[in-house]
């Protein structure tokens, strides 16, 4: 039993710090991940790799192409399109959920402090601050004491990685921006569920222009939510 243990911390350590990496883009989009190269790095069986590999295959960090290998996935427009719009459809929800809750001005409390360790960590390393604002997004959606909700947002997490990795630092960090956090805190507390569910559409519709632009032109950089609000 404890060799089970043993191996499944092994691999759990492998995804873990492949992950992180890969969110940090220091993995970029369409770097191959061998498994010989990868076995002898980490000092792990090819076999504990094996299960690295297919477990961030589920999370959608990495694909197989047979005949050829797995490589660090990068997300095409519609597939970043696709995520935006999903995650606004249920941050959205969330939001307007807490809002009705009995509990919304804790909540909302709640998700400020979290605002707050953005604002701390915006010395940290890259991969530091991704952690905080995925943080920000998974209380939103938990505040919401929706369990459904929770899980399928998990399932984007991956993806989200994915959009870290193939845009890099200097594109999405001007997204994590802690305005456009505390604008999502600002909805709620008003708890007026179009102008939540607005203000969440128009910033993930924001980031998803933003990086399609410059996956288009990568000399074109992005600007945060807050920077460019729209009158309500």
């Amino acid at each position: 039993m404890s060799g089970v243990l043993e191996r499944r911390t092994l691999r759990e350590q492998v995804v873990d710090s492949l992950r992180s990496e890969i969110a940090a883009g220091h993995l970029r989009a369409g770097t191959p991940l061998v498994e010989t190269a990868l076995s002898a790095r980490f000092s792990v069986s090819r076999g504990t790799v094996r299960e690295a590999l297919r477990e961030l295959h589920e999370r959608g960090l990495v694909v197989h192409q047979p005949r050829t290998g797995t490589f660090v996935r990068q997300l095409n427009a519609e597939e970043i399109t696709g995520v935006y719009e999903v995650r606004a459809a249920l941050e959205g929800r969330a939001a307007m959920a807490i809002a009705r809750s009995p509990r919304w001005a804790e909540h909302a409390d709640r998700l400020e402090e979290f605002v707050d360790a953005m604002h701390r960590a915006r010395a940290e390393p890259f991969v530091k601050r991704i952690g905080v604002d995925i943080e920000f997004h998974r209380e939103l959606c938990r505040s919401s004491g929706n369990t459904t909700l929770v899980h399928s947002w998990e399932l984007l997490v991956g993806q989200m990685d994915s959009v870290h990795s193939g845009m890099g630092e200097s594109i999405v960090a001007p997204l994590m921006s802690t305005e456009d956090h505390l604008v999502i805190v600002d909805a709620i507390r008003s708890r007026d569920a179009g102008l939540i569910q607005r203000t969440i559409d128009r910033l993930m519709a924001h980031s998803a222009g933003q990086l399609l632009g410059s996956l288009k032109n990568p000399g074109l950089g992005t600007t945060s939510f807050a920077d460019n609000r729209l009158p309500n």
